[in-house]
């Protein structure tokens, strides 16, 4: 399953993002307002990735990838869900420089993801 947008889609991570998250996470300026990330290898960050549980009501994952040619540019994740009450915590992370600041779109297109799940 995957949400499309104007310009963005979210999508399954896919083990071959791992370096793109990689790279993100050890971009100063990107993660400056994530609390509690440690530096990890790539190898690190490729085992995390795939030992990552599946996505799930409670808590679901998605890349942010660009339609025109399918850059991955971040990730939205909705976690801590309670699917009685539709809530949950909604966090987006635009990793690649040159779209930060950008959230409208993902944040528009996640909650019509998790509306989607609902149904």
């Amino acid at each position: 399953m995957f949400v499309l947008g104007e310009q963005v889609r979210l999508r399954a991570i896919e083990p071959a993002d791992a370096e793109a998250l990689w790279r993100w996470n050890h971009d100063p300026e990107g993660v400056r307002w994530l609390g509690g990330c440690y530096a990890q290898s790539l190898s690190q960050g490729r085992t995390r990735l795939a030992e990552r549980p599946r996505n799930g009501y409670s808590d679901v994952l998605f890349g942010v990838a660009l339609l025109a040619d399918s850059t991955l540019i971040g990730v939205v994740r909705l976690h801590d869900a309670e699917p009685e009450t539709a809530c949950a915590e909604m966090d987006v992370y635009l990793g690649e420089p040159e779209y930060r600041g950008a959230g409208t779109a993902p944040t528009r297109y996640a909650r019509c993801a998790a509306s989607a799940s609902r149904r």
